[in-house]
């Protein structure tokens, strides 16, 4: 079954994450399948497009997160499973940094220096968080967090990476974050209303496109 999927900024091509661990690329233009990414152990939990470069990122329930060049179909980057012992729920990019969210902690990759002992950790109290969203104009890190009926909105301002490429030291140096700013929305009673009678003139509608992955 799948657990994940992206499109990409240009739609032209979309990615799916598996249990079976596998990460899929199919192409949409030509409708079928591009290429296959098996490097995790475990199921994929979110897909990550970078917004101008053709890089996907990925997180997994093995504790690890890896960072693909689409164009060149090879791997750049996975992190070490024995820094994080807990899933990797979220990942996105934000500025020139890569931030993974795991239990508790928001985990911030420079791109200049893509490495465990190079990241630094955000402490978060975040449980589990479900997606992430760079906000650019004010450099913060949205959160979004479910809980039974709630959904939590918190925001983490990030800083503007590490002093221009010196590497941070030290994967136990917690950034001393402000607590997160959280907002609560729970979910309303949806009132369905009657829809307008049909028109008399009959609409012939043209039939949507559809993309079976499964055929491909």
């Amino acid at each position: 079954p799948l657990t994940a999927v992206q499109f990409s900024p240009s739609s032209k091509v979309v990615a799916t994450g598996c249990d079976d661990c596998t990460i899929r690329l199919y192409d949409l233009v030509a409708g079928k399948s591009q290429k296959d990414f098996i490097e995790h152990r475990a199921p994929i939990t979110f897909l990550a497009f970078h917004p101008v470069e053709f890089f996907l990122a990925a997180a997994s329930a093995d504790g690890t997160i890896s960072l693909w060049d689409v164009s060149e179909h090879k791997l750049l980057y996975q992190s070490n499973k024995g820094f994080i012992k807990t899933p990797y729920t979220a990942v996105a990019f934000g500025n020139d940094q890569l931030v993974a969210a795991t239990k508790q902690i928001l985990r911030v990759y420079d791109f200049q220096h893509l490495g465990d002992r190079h990241a630094r950790n955000i402490e978060t109290g975040w449980d589990g968080v479900s997606d992430l969203q760079y906000a650019t104009g004010s450099n913060e890190m949205l959160s979004l967090e479910t809980r039974g009926n709630t959904i939590s909105m918190s925001r983490i301002p990030l800083s503007s990476g590490n002093g221009g490429g010196a590497a941070v030291k030290g994967t136990r140096d917690y950034d001393p974050a402000p607590t997160p700013h959280r907002e609560e929305y729970k979910q309303q009673k949806v009132v369905r209303q009657p829809l307008p009678s049909p028109r008399a003139e009959r609409v012939v509608k043209k039939p949507a496109e559809t993309f079976d992955i499964t055929a491909v």
